[in-house]
């Protein structure tokens, strides 16, 4: 049992690496060409061309950078070595930031309780909302929805798509490293590590991500501290240390 447990293991580490190497591969190649393109033949494209060349050396370069931000953050979390910084932010602002800064989305953000401040951090943060919305227009149907707002006393950002249904069981399983739903194909510039991550930088905050079903629509939600009650509960905390340090005097 034991023998079979490891061949496991270890057909399930030549699988992922062989994952890891096509996924790299795809936008590395897409980046060497089209900058070999603009090496050696320059004269020979309009202005027009050189820009969009231009922008899609950008687009995979990102897809890239984000395959690799992931497998660090999964890796270093393997031995506990991810580190976060949280500080108070506009939930809102910092969501739709991070959308303007995905090429090809245009996705709106919708905060029915106005402006919302998260005790958070902000490349986190950055890092999670990425790896949703991406995920949802990957897999999801073609609407997709985006929602900040408050609930049970956390910060919170939902991301619904009308998607294929997924079941119970799919909704445990994609947070694990390398799932998808049944009946999913893992999509260009995925190695199936994003729900895993950010599942994992939200409860690294204080926080949690979560999928559930609600109506016709897969709902990923994010949940984080609400900055005024983390500043309160430090500064309480901050407080009562002081006050015993004084009374030991």
């Amino acid at each position: 049992e034991v023998q079979n447990r490891l061949e496991l293991l270890i057909e399930s580490k030549d699988r992922f690496l062989a994952s890891v190497a096509h996924e790299l591969r795809t936008p590395l190649t897409a980046v060497v060409g089209f900058a070999q393109e603009l090496r050696d033949d320059l004269n020979l494209y309009g202005d027009r061309e050189k820009e969009e060349f231009r922008e899609l050396i950008s687009f995979h370069s990102s897809e890239l950078s984000h395959i690799i931000e992931d497998l660090l953050v999964w890796a270093r979390g393997d031995i506990g070595e991810v580190k976060v910084a949280p500080e108070s932010i506009d939930l809102g602002a910092g969501v739709r930031r991070t959308l303007t800064l995905i090429p090809g989305l245009d996705l709106e953000v919708d905060e029915p309780d106005g402006s919302v401040m998260a005790y958070a951090d902000p490349a986190r943060l950055r890092q999670i909302v990425r790896n949703l919305a991406t995920n949802a227009v990957r897999y999801g149907g073609e609407e997709v929805l985006i929602q900040v707002r408050r609930q049970n006393g956390y910060a919170v950002v939902e991301v619904r798509d009308n998607g294929p249904r997924l079941g119970k069981s799919d909704m445990n399983r994609i947070f694990e490293p390398y799932a998808r739903a049944d009946g999913l194909v893992t999509a260009p510039g995925s190695i199936g590590l994003g729900l895993t991550v950010s599942r994992s930088l939200a409860r690294l905050q204080g926080g949690d991500l979560v999928c559930v079903r609600e109506g016709s629509h897969n709902v990923f939600r994010v949940s984080l501290p609400i900055a005024d009650e983390q500043l309160a509960t430090v500064s309480g905390a901050v407080a009562e240390v002081g006050d015993g340090s004084a009374r030991s005097r």
